[in-house]
């Protein structure tokens, strides 16, 4: 029996969680629900067994900030299909600021480093 923790999610905390959310919607193509819990909403999504969830960094927890810019955290997905995403980015005017065969990098609304790449 293993006694190692599992890990089972990622709390992402934003100024402007909304558009986060419609960040995440738009280009990951992920889908979120609303969520409250002891009065705090949040959003909230399951991919491949991993939570995702999105905060608003004012009604998080005391001492939270935004984990933008300022923070080491970046995010990798599997996209198999790259020509797919970079027509979304365009429609989406998103930026990206890398390009290869393989991989392609950009930032969400807080800041994060977003990297989508062939697995």
């Amino acid at each position: 029996m293993s006694t190692a923790a599992e890990f089972t999610g990622i709390l992402l905390t934003s100024e402007t969680p909304e558009r986060t959310v419609e960040f995440y919607k738009t280009v990951a193509g992920l889908e979120f629900r609303e969520m409250k819990q002891a009065g705090v909403k949040f959003w909230e999504t399951k991919t491949n067994g991993l939570q995702i969830s999105i905060h608003d960094v004012k009604t998080h927890a005391k001492g939270a900030r935004s984990s933008g810019r300022e923070s080491n955290l970046s995010l990798y997905f599997s996209a198999s299909d790259l020509p797919s995403l970079i027509k979304r980015l365009q429609i989406s005017q998103v930026k990206y600021s890398m390009e290869t065969e393989e991989i392609i990098a950009v930032e969400d609304t807080d800041g994060r480093d977003v990297t989508f790449g062939k697995m």
